[in-house]
């Protein structure tokens, strides 16, 4: 009696095996392509949302020029040498327009108002959640440095 190995390899008893093996091959392989193919055509069609951070839209090193160009010191702050950080907390609205500004670290002198006076009328790129602009809370470090008047 011929073993298992014995009967796949007889030249004359291989051919239901090999066409059993060639029809169980070509249905496995073919499942996976089309479902593969399946699987493309969903990620093809599927939606990518970016989303946007709230942004001043000339650049970060324009927006500290502007402060630093249009601050008017106050003559209490003239004074004095000032070498501080303000730090402020403010929200970025759908409209572009800044609100609910808070000065978080405080510097004195008048500096904080005249700060938050250069900072209000500006318009930024409001903050982009799947398509659509929503309001957003951003906070700003202003290094201040001033030598006094003698």
């Amino acid at each position: 009696m011929k073993t298992t190995l014995e009967w796949f390899l007889n030249p004359n008893k291989i051919i239901l095996p090999r066409k059993f093996f060639g029809v169980f091959l070509f249905v496995l392989l073919s499942s996976q392509c089309f479902s593969q193919q399946k699987d493309t055509v969903k990620y093809i069609n599927k939606q990518v949302n970016i989303d946007v951070e709230a942004h001043y839209p000339q650049g970060e090193m324009a927006l500290y020029s502007h402060f630093f160009q249009n601050l008017k010191f106050p003559e209490e702050a003239k004074k004095k040498t000032i070498d501080a950080v303000i730090s402020l907390s403010y929200e970025v609205m759908p409209d572009s327009t800044v609100g609910n500004i808070t000065v978080l670290k405080k510097i004195g002198y008048g500096v904080d108002e005249e700060i938050t006076k250069i900072l209000k009328p500006l318009k930024f790129a409001p903050r982009i959640e799947e398509g659509v602009p929503v309001r957003s809370n951003m906070m700003l470090n202003i290094p201040i440095q001033r030598r006094g008047d003698l």
